[in-house]
């Protein structure tokens, strides 16, 4: 058995695979649907869903992926 276990590479690829399938939970799971705007959300318009859905699927992995870059994980 060698005295220079590094596992450093496989828990960096396990972090952000942890992390990506977050954001996919988030995207799945917690998106906003016509029906969630008409009865939760009436009030705001239609941009309203657009722009949260877009910050839960597209901004969040962008957001994990900036990151993961700016950290050098």
């Amino acid at each position: 058995m060698t005295d220079n276990l590094d596992l450093s590479a496989e828990v960096r690829d396990l972090f952000e695979t942890k992390l990506r399938e977050f954001a996919a939970f988030c995207a799945e799971h917690w998106t906003l649907t016509d029906r969630d705007m008409a009865e939760f959300h009436g009030e705001k318009g239609p941009e309203f869903k657009d722009g949260y859905n877009t910050a839960l699927t597209d901004g969040l992995t962008g957001a994990i992926s900036h990151w993961l870059g700016e950290n050098d994980l």
